[in-house]
């Protein structure tokens, strides 16, 4: 939402505002008050002026947001900043059941924070990966991808599996190469919804048992209070 006002506007709110005051009140005019809105309309003309050379001073300028360089960051700060790159990156509907490891050398984070151009080019690497699109993946539960990045590009590769890879221990290999990575994110969605599932049945299960379980034992209440010729007749019946 923008909240800027044009200096303009309230300029000409000015003049139309002195038009009608002048054909309301030509015969009986207040002078302080004419006086008063014509010094409040140029003031308003001036004001849109100085916006204007402002604006047309600042678009001939090439300006660029203020930020912190990588260069003037911790190793820590900057990991922080990487990780929070990465974690924003968009990932393709078709690989939101991937779980995906990204490992980052000492070296190659190091050659990352001198080297602006190289730090691009591994986030581009990265989104690619994640907006490459792969409809087996999705139809299989996901697949499982590793991506390694060095202190230069030839060291960079990555692996990716299936879950039934290693007759179905592509979990465990998984969580084997990415132990202690620098960036991980383990999509689990289907199995968290079927684990989600089967505990809302066996709530609602449980739910049932009691309220049949409280029915009876409203029934046997009922029963206790009830006077001695009503539950003769019942027996009787």
């Amino acid at each position: 939402m923008n909240y800027t006002m044009d200096a303009s506007y309230r300029t000409r709110a000015v003049r139309t505002l002195l038009k009608a005051y002048d054909v309301k009140s030509a015969q009986n005019p207040d002078p302080a008050f004419l006086k008063k809105m014509e010094q409040i309309a140029a003031e308003s003309e001036a004001a849109a002026n100085r916006t204007n050379t402002a604006d047309s001073v600042a678009g001939s300028q090439t300006t660029e947001p203020a930020c912190v360089l990588a260069a003037e960051m911790t190793m820590e700060e900057y990991q922080a900043y990487i990780y929070d790159r990465i974690s924003q990156l968009p990932v393709h509907p078709s690989n939101m059941q991937d779980s995906v490891s990204v490992q980052i050398s000492e070296e190659g984070l190091e050659k990352m924070k001198t080297d602006p151009e190289y730090e691009q080019w591994v986030l581009s690497s990265i989104k690619t990966n994640f907006m490459s699109r792969d409809p087996w993946s999705g139809m299989c539960g996901g697949k499982y991808s590793v991506l390694y990045f060095g202190s230069e590009k030839e060291q960079s590769r990555g692996e990716c599996w299936r879950a039934g890879y290693l007759n179905g221990s592509g979990n465990k290999l998984f969580e084997q190469k990415s132990k202690n990575s620098f960036w991980a994110r383990r999509a689990q969605r289907r199995k968290e919804l079927a684990q989600q599932y089967e505990e809302m049945l066996e709530l609602k299960q449980l739910n049932k048992d009691t309220d049949k379980g409280l029915y009876y034992g409203d029934l046997a209440i009922l029963a206790a209070f009830r006077p001695k010729s009503v539950q003769n007749a019942l027996l009787q019946e």
